[in-house]
């Protein structure tokens, strides 16, 4: 189950809880004290029950149907740091399983906890690493299964960076409503801090021990973006998006790439400042992006995926939105607050990897008087149909021609009744061609077209 977890880097947990929750259930009392939380039965109306009362009503009315019970977490209290100093590997292991398995039913201060005494307390974190986690790693030696003591660590890693991302997200409201094991206010700024450096020190621990993984950098960007730290998180998900897609790894060129786009909309200044892209390289990354969200949507992993990056997709949405009717070798400037005036054409730094046949900047959007939709008081999450409309329109928009006169490309061109060469997407750009030479040049347009024909 665990190594199920380190493929999908935690993204999926390893089982389904309703197919495993008397087994699950029954080695969960075996780590309590580790976990800081009872692992119990409940009734419809949430009472726990005892241990006994639930094995009589499960063997009276079917392990199946479950006696009409369902699994609770049950908070003991957090757990001393000094409880880690005699566990063993298996223990570690059983305990882990738990934390992936349900995430501890939303208990995340208790998670958040654990992760400060594991990660944070300097005597655990070195047993961990130097004792346990080699332990582990020698066992099931030759198993397809088998895991190295760096996928064991990555696996404790990524198993503790979700409670730890879920404090820094729950925490101010907390401690706000005085919720148990939630800091006073007063010492929130604190916690937050040790919070989110905790979290990056573990996205920085991943890439080192698989730097080639795409989804070792998924930790690095998520807390790159919570500490808003563009940068950064410009520098991570670039990685994701690249070993995505050299590797064929949809969840991360699908969360790098949107990650990517809403650093660059935001605006990036190292490890060299980006002031001007191409709108069609910021359209084809998109594209793309949109395409593996597409696929996972197909493998149901789309609403876990949309989950740690609603905010970067609703942005990276308005964005390709804002960028329809924009030439794809337009510049647009950067952090973008959408379009103004026609921008210079030097100095342009495209971000987009030229794929297949399709060359970067190329795939263009929409027609330039499309106005950008009006902004909403509160936005709904995009969905994969969404993404797939305006990806898919961003792509057939890519093949429109060019008005010959200001540029812009559109579905529908007028030609010039005489050539029959030049396209123009109204009146006043034909009138402005024309006195800009093309009177001269229509004769002998139309007669060299002519005798094309002919030939």
């Amino acid at each position: 189950m665990l190594y199920a977890a380190y493929l999908t880097a935690g993204v999926v947990p390893p089982a389904a809880p309703e197919t495993t929750e008397p087994v699950g259930w029954q080695v969960g009392k075996h780590v309590e004290q580790y976990t800081g939380v009872q692992f119990r039965w409940a009734d419809a109306t949430g009472r726990v029950v005892s241990d006994a009362e639930a094995a009589r009503r499960r063997a009276q009315q079917g392990q199946r149907r479950g006696g009409g019970l369902r699994p609770a977490v049950v908070v003991m209290g957090n757990v001393d740091a000094d409880v880690y100093h005699d566990w063993s590997a298996e223990q570690l292991a059983v305990t882990l399983l738990m934390l992936a398995w349900d995430r501890l039913s939303g208990r995340w201060a208790v998670g958040f906890t654990m992760a400060q005494s594991l990660f944070v307390h300097p005597h655990n974190k070195q047993r961990v690493q130097e004792v346990l986690l080699p332990a582990l790693a020698a066992m099931d030696v030759g198993e397809p299964h088998h895991m190295t003591a760096p996928q064991w660590e990555t696996v404790w890693l990524e198993t503790l960076a979700p409670y730890v991302m879920f404090a820094i997200q729950q925490l101010p409201a907390a401690a706000r409503s005085g919720e148990p094991g939630a800091p006073r206010v007063s010492h929130l700024s604190t916690v937050l801090r040790e919070a989110r450096s905790m979290l990056r020190a573990m996205g920085e621990r991943l890439v080192v021990l698989q730097p080639q993984r795409p989804l070792a950098y998924r930790w690095l960007a998520l807390s790159s973006f919570e500490a808003g730290d563009h940068d950064s998180l410009f520098i991570a998900a670039s990685e994701l998006y690249s070993l995505g897609e050299d590797q064929g790894h949809d969840l991360a060129l699908c969360v790098g790439g949107f990650m990517r786009l809403y650093a660059l909309q935001q605006g990036v200044t190292r490890p060299v400042p980006v002031t001007r892209v191409q709108a069609g390289a910021l359209q084809e990354m998109f594209i793309f992006s949109s395409e593996a969200g597409m696929r996972l949507e197909r493998l149901d992993l789309w609403d876990l995926v949309k989950s740690q990056m609603d905010v970067c997709a609703m942005a990276v949405m308005e964005l390709s939105a804002q960028l329809q009717g924009v030439p794809g070798e337009e510049e647009v400037s950067l952090p973008y607050r959408g379009r103004t005036t026609q921008q210079p054409r030097a100095q342009t730094q495209s971000h987009s990897r030229t794929r297949r046949s399709q060359p970067a900047g190329r795939n263009a959007s929409g027609a330039a008087s499309a106005p950008a939709p009006a902004a909403e008081a509160e936005e709904e999450e995009p969905s994969v149909a969404e993404l797939a409309a305006a990806a898919a329109r961003a792509e057939a928009q890519a093949s429109w021609h060019a008005c010959d006169a200001c540029g812009g490309k559109f579905e529908k061109l007028n030609r010039c009744g005489g050539c029959r060469q030049r396209r123009y997407c109204g009146k006043e750009c034909q009138t402005k061609d024309w006195r800009a030479g093309h009177k001269e040049a229509c004769k002998q347009l139309a007669a060299a077209a002519q005798a094309e024909g002919e030939a």
